[in-house]
């Protein structure tokens, strides 16, 4: 996935027509390919917009999302880091639920695969100090930073770089169709797309944070970096006590 968001592939790494490429040599051989799926849909942090991810925007444009009393989409945190939750019990969650397997499993133009493993299904949340038999109760009172738990657990984990000629495997004869490194997922700009180029941004905004600087640049997001999102002041008292 990219960066762990469901519904989607990571470009760098698993293209689209490579992992069409995989899926069709194992079923040539035999062999069934089952993916897991996880309901938790990556919300947005100030760096990473959800502008352009679709399951989010149909479970938003469909109200499928579980709301805080005001209304609000109740946000926790989970693989991807900031997630909302399906809420099961909405009418149109099932068909909402339903279009995005449909799409992104689609057997001519997506990730075909064999079957699913439906994992995580109630809304888990890796929040801390938050105790489920009363997370509604509390949701509204005692709230952790969903951005700073994201960035100390970490969620989701950085990675390596991908390889930029790929290892040969046996019984997979080499890859020729498409490129052997992808432009990465919604983007055109070959510099900012690079995984060096998001690790260097990171790093920045753990730089910025560590010295408390809140200078806006090339990835602020409306005049405000990611720091001033994460800085302790914004959390509850009784979740990081001085």
């Amino acid at each position: 996935m990219y960066e762990r968001w469901i519904q989607t592939l990571d470009p760098d790494r698993f293209a689209l027509d490579k992992v069409q490429y995989v899926v069709n040599t194992l079923k040539e051989s035999g062999r069934d390919f089952i993916v897991m799926v996880d309901p938790a849909v990556f919300s947005g942090t100030p760096n990473s917009s959800v502008e352009s991810y679709e399951t989010y925007q149909t479970g938003v444009q469909q109200d499928i999302f579980m709301k805080l009393d005001s209304g609000d989409i109740y946000e926790g945190v989970v693989w991807p880091g900031p997630t909302a939750f399906p809420d099961w019990t909405h009418p149109n969650a099932q068909q909402w639920w339903t279009q995005e397997f449909d799409r992104f499993f689609n057997n001519e133009t997506g990730f075909d695969v064999s079957g699913i493993w439906l994992d995580m299904n109630e809304p888990a949340n890796f929040l801390p100090y938050v105790s489920q038999a009363f997370v509604r109760k509390l949701m509204t009172q005692l709230e952790a930073n969903i951005y700073r738990v994201s960035l100390e657990r970490p969620v989701p984990p950085p990675r390596e770089l991908p390889r930029i000629v790929p290892r040969e495997l046996s019984g997979f004869p080499a890859f020729q169709s498409g490129l052997n490194i992808s432009a990465a997922w919604n983007e055109t700009d070959a510099e900012t797309n690079s995984t060096m180029s998001q690790r260097s941004i990171s790093q920045k905004m753990w730089k910025r944070q560590d010295s408390n600087e809140t200078t806006a640049d090339s990835d602020s997001y409306g005049g405000q970096t990611l720091a001033d999102y994460v800085d302790p002041s914004l959390d509850n008292q009784w979740l990081y006590p001085p």
